[in-house]
């Protein structure tokens, strides 16, 4: 994720980018000093990868069209495969007198600037023809290659054009609209089902932001009707393969507008309502956008996100930031819809919850109760000698016993002794040996082996060199190698991987 940036911005890491005591505001609110940054951030954490200058600088106010700041702050910023196959960054700045648009690389560690186009320097032709978007798309199926359809704000720069519809790679104009003043909206999309490709039309008469008059014309420019839709917005809402006019009942007294949805009628040369989103606000003034249009649930149509007039005195961070309400979300359309859950949110008496990254137990490693060790300490610490580790009731537990053996109750051997839990089951599949790392491929290894080859097992007694405990061999029959005595430690379970060990090397 790239954003513009500045003194005080601070990552997802906690890192501060520039001064975090710069304020650069004048009297009036404007920033119209300090420096001017581009950052690129890791989209999983937020953390900051790398930080430019931003291009263009701010440089001399004035010469962006006004002397207080409002025109040397109009930004645009966009995604251009510049190369067809790699996404380049595209940022861009001022479109009343001078434009400037740069575009970057980001190669995973630096942004790299790819070329700058400034109109200061191209030529005064190319002053004042800047727009409110970026945008290209494919309007004409008969015609190869992309098309931008605009409006124009300067008559003078665009030559009495209000609209013009042009060949995106070469901006060559294939037809216009013609106007006398700002064109204030126009828009372009398939709403006439008799014609192929998209139409587009433009605002005319008074050129106010709601004129019903103008020029609606088709891909290849024919006029099809001085009558127009509005021009504010379009959307794919009612399921048919053309699009609906995206609008609002606007209230000139309290400057709010209520979202609507129209289809054109060609025939009646009309637009018909279809939805009206009563208790929800438009945005942008007259412009009547909502707050967000997409096909948020991957049908195909498209959904509209708009606000609502409910004040609160909370302000607050959104709830998605939150882990628990963002997981809810993900989970909620499981079985029957339950409301998600929360972790960070406000409750009352605590109306200011941490940031995520802020709760002291987010990163406390896990920790296992200690569990009780078994086997000679058990049975040093007094337990019965039948009770020692890998015996119950004196004989071996994974033996089971001898045919007919018994315990020291009567009881026959085998089985678990009272009380004692069941062994615990593996929880999950034993892994295949080659997903494990090498120090457990060869512990697993060596277990096996002892498994097939169990250790001899030994008589203790006193040693002679003065209460040192020593090991006597067990008669020959016993499977030890006669005569081998290993004084003052208990043996090895199994020689080391390099040594024989029966008739299985280890391996």
């Amino acid at each position: 994720m790239v954003l513009k940036t500045a003194d005080g911005t601070v990552d997802g890491a906690g890192k501060v980018i520039g001064d975090a005591d710069a304020d650069h505001r004048n009297s009036a609110g404007y920033v119209l000093a300090g420096p001017e940054l581009l950052t690129v951030f890791e989209g999983s954490t937020g953390k900051a990868l790398d930080t430019v200058h931003y291009t263009p600088p701010r440089g001399n106010v004035a010469s962006w069209g006004d002397g207080y700041g409002n025109r040397v702050d109009r930004f645009l910023a966009g995604t251009a495969y510049l190369d067809g196959q790699h996404p380049s960054l595209l940022v861009s700045r001022g479109y009343h007198t001078r434009t400037v648009v740069a575009a970057y690389d980001f190669d995973g560690t630096d942004l790299v600037r790819r070329w700058v186009f400034d109109s200061d320097v191209a030529g005064t032709q190319y002053a004042g023809q800047g727009n409110h978007e970026l945008s290209v798309a494919d309007l004409d199926p008969a015609r190869p290659g992309l098309e931008v359809f605009a409006a124009h704000e300067s008559m003078a720069s665009s030559g009495g054009r209000g609209a013009t519809y042009r060949d995106a790679a070469t901006g060559r104009v294939l037809w216009s609209i013609p106007a006398t003043r700002d064109t204030g909206r126009a828009a372009v999309g398939d709403i006439d089902a008799a014609h192929p490709g998209a139409e587009g039309w433009a605002v005319g008469g008074t050129a106010a932001w709601n004129s019903p008059v103008g020029e609606l014309r088709s891909s290849s420019g024919e006029l099809l009707s001085t009558s127009i839709p509005a021009a504010n917005f379009l959307t794919w809402w009612d399921g048919d393969l053309l699009r609906e006019i995206g609008d609002h009942a606007f209230d000139e007294t309290a400057r709010t507008g209520v979202p609507t949805i129209s289809e054109w009628d060609p025939a009646a040369q009309r637009q018909v309502e279809l939805y009206r989103a009563t208790g929800t606000l438009s945005n942008n003034d007259t412009k009547g956008n909502p707050a967000l249009q997409a096909d948020l649930l991957g049908d195909w149509r498209e959904e509209l996100v708009t606000r609502t007039a409910d004040p609160t005195a909370h302000r607050l961070r959104t709830l998605v930031s939150d882990p628990v309400y963002r997981l809810g979300v993900a989970w909620q359309n499981t079985a029957y819809n339950q409301p998600p859950a929360h972790l960070l949110l406000p409750r009352r008496g605590h109306e200011h919850p941490a940031r995520p990254g802020d709760r002291a137990d987010r990163h406390r490693p896990r920790t296992r109760p200690a569990r009780a060790r078994t086997g000679h300490r058990r049975a040093a610490q007094g337990a019965p000698e039948h009770r020692r580790r890998g015996e119950v009731g004196g004989v071996p537990r994974h033996r089971g016993g001898a045919a007919g053996a018994e315990r020291p109750d009567g009881r026959p051997a085998g089985g678990r002794a009272r009380g004692r839990p069941p062994r615990r089951r593996r929880r999950h599949p034993r892994r295949p040996e080659h997903h494990l790392r090498p120090h457990r491929r060869r512990a697993r290894q060596a277990r096996l082996h002892r498994r097939a080859h169990p250790p001899a097992r030994h008589q203790h007694h006193p040693a002679p060199d003065g209460g040192r405990q020593g090991l006597t061999p067990l008669p020959a029959n016993s499977g030890h190698r006669p005569g081998e005595v290993l004084p003052g430690r208990r043996p090895p379970r199994c020689p080391p991987p390099a040594t024989p060990c029966g008739s299985s090397p280890l391996v």
